[in-house]
């Protein structure tokens, strides 16, 4: 049996490191790992846009600590 898990690993304005994991659940062996880049956008102007905050804070509230920052151009 195996388990999913995501996690934000760090914030800049205008976008957010996801990492995700699948672990075999018996021996907690590592499958798969991938980090994806989601990135705040205005369907309207199709141009990116700054995270909001309060979307900001329940992501924080839902993980349960403040996210590091982290630079998407590095």
């Amino acid at each position: 049996m195996i388990a999913f898990k995501t996690a934000a690993l760090g914030i800049s304005e205008r976008s957010l490191l996801l990492e995700q994991r699948i672990v075999e659940k018996s021996t907690g062996e590592l499958k798969f790992i991938c980090r994806t880049i989601m990135v705040g956008f205005n369907p309207a102007t199709s141009e990116s846009q700054a995270i909001a905050d309060d979307a900001l804070h329940r992501l924080e509230a839902y993980e349960g600590r403040t996210l590091p920052p982290y630079n998407p151009e590095a």
